[in-house]
């Protein structure tokens, strides 16, 4: 038979913190959350702009005349969505540890992703 043994292990230290500040985490993460929305909309904004003035084609012809490759597309983003995540999330932590300067993974880490691993849960 094969038997498996489990190791618990002892949450971090911060996970079930009483003194955790969480006034100060939820008004962060609150305008994280809007900062980024309002940057995504923007996005949207000059996309729409650019296919009404016609600098960017949008071909809806083009939609209905492959209906099967378009549907094998869709199915595709979902799995392409967490491959692309993984990358992404690897590729802004240090590659080559702290002792480099022209690291990029620690470069993106210090001014972009730290800001997520700053939020701790309760």
């Amino acid at each position: 038979a094969l038997c498996v043994v489990r190791r618990r292990v002892a949450p971090h230290a911060n996970k079930f913190n009483p003194e955790w500040n969480a006034g100060y985490m939820l008004g962060r993460d609150r305008a994280l959350a809007i900062s980024g929305s309002v940057i995504n909309s923007l996005f949207e904004v000059v996309q729409i702009l650019l296919w009404s003035s016609g600098s960017v084609a949008y071909d809806i012809a083009g939609l209905l005349d492959f209906p099967a490759w378009n549907l094998f597309w869709a199915a595709f983003a979902f799995y392409w969505s967490d491959i692309h995540f993984w990358f992404v999330h690897r590729l802004m932590h240090p590659w080559l540890g702290s002792k480099t300067p022209w690291d990029l993974g620690a470069f993106l880490y210090r001014h972009v992703h730290s800001v997520h691993h700053k939020c701790y849960n309760p």
